[in-house]
């Protein structure tokens, strides 16, 4: 958020270029970090609950969007 702010003008580009650049060295640490620990970490896990805890997310999240779009249709006609 910060580096799309900074780079909307040119005298913060560079700002936003280190910002960006920040957040990138933070997203591959983590990754690096999660792969990491999942592959010491292999035997621990149960697959069985994971894919169950995936599937649900998923799920809620695809059962969730008729309910946005009725929310925002009632919102959409009440506040005209």
């Amino acid at each position: 958020m910060c580096g799309a702010v900074a780079n909307q003008k040119k005298s913060t580009a560079k700002a936003g270029a280190i910002c960006n650049g920040v957040v990138g060295l933070a997203v591959v640490f983590l990754l690096v970090f999660t792969s990491v620990y999942v592959a010491r970490h292999w035997s621990m896990h149960d697959l069985r609950h994971e894919a169950f805890s995936f599937a649900t997310s998923v799920w809620l999240s695809i059962l969730l969007i008729p309910f946005v779009y009725v929310c925002a249709f009632v919102f959409h006609t009440v506040i005209q």
